[in-house]
């Protein structure tokens, strides 16, 4: 069903750009921090590019590129940070975990220095862990959508709540750690968040991918 509701017509919010087909909306996004440990890089780090640390050999933190999503990420720093970015990174021999919230884990705990990939250490920092992290200018992340679907039971209260997510207090909930659809909430606003090429990312380019990275970090 097309979502109505006030809100939805708010200039703020741009129904056009997060409502492409007046069906699903687009609420919030989850967005790609990088971190480091304080008393193991005092320093700190200003971008991607100052990853590449002779110093931080062995103490940074990646994702395996196991799902698309992933390879779109390495994807993503190539065409941010040049062609030899990820080569000099490899070069370096950093750790590998399976996703975000594990790197994030390890930089809090003093297992690496240098998370490159892991969740804005927003919670962490506030329990008093020596952590700081950033966003990128042009972030990676992944969009949330919403949609009701026609035969909801209760499609007028479906659409209550669909319009409330979307107002400053429903993305005040919804975006307390990611990017917002709106202004002045969240740690960014969604349009600060790379967008995915579904077109690229196809099953024989992902799994050739794959295989490049495997060759490059674990080789």
């Amino acid at each position: 069903m097309a979502p109505v509701g006030p809100d939805f017509d708010n200039p703020d919010y741009n129904r056009k750009l997060r409502v492409p087909q007046n069906t699903y909306f687009e609420s919030n996004a989850f967005v790609v921090a990088y971190g480091w440990n304080k008393e193991l890089w005092p320093q700190g780090v200003a971008d991607y590019r100052a990853m590449l640390n002779p110093a931080l050999a062995g103490k940074i933190g990646l994702p395996r590129p196991s799902a698309p999503s992933l390879v779109d990420f390495y994807n993503f720093l190539e065409e941010a940070n040049g062609p030899d970015f990820l080569p000099r990174l490899a070069a370096l021999k950093p750790r590998i975990y399976p996703g975000a919230l594990p790197i994030g884990q390890a930089v809090v705990s003093g297992e690496i220095a240098v998370a490159a990939y892991c969740q804005p250490l927003i919670d962490e920092a506030a329990k008093g862990a020596p952590v700081e992290w950033r966003i990128a200018q042009k972030a990676w992340g992944a969009r949330f959508w919403g949609q009701i679907p026609k035969v909801a039971p209760h499609p007028n209260a479906a659409q209550v709540l669909a319009n409330f997510m979307i107002t400053k207090a429903g993305q005040e909930a919804l975006a307390r750690n990611t990017a917002s659809s709106l202004p002045g909430v969240g740690l960014a606003t969604t349009d600060r968040v790379h967008r995915q090429d579904l077109a690229k990312l196809t099953p024989e380019f992902v799994k050739a991918y794959q295989e490049k990275w495997t060759k490059m970090f674990a080789g």
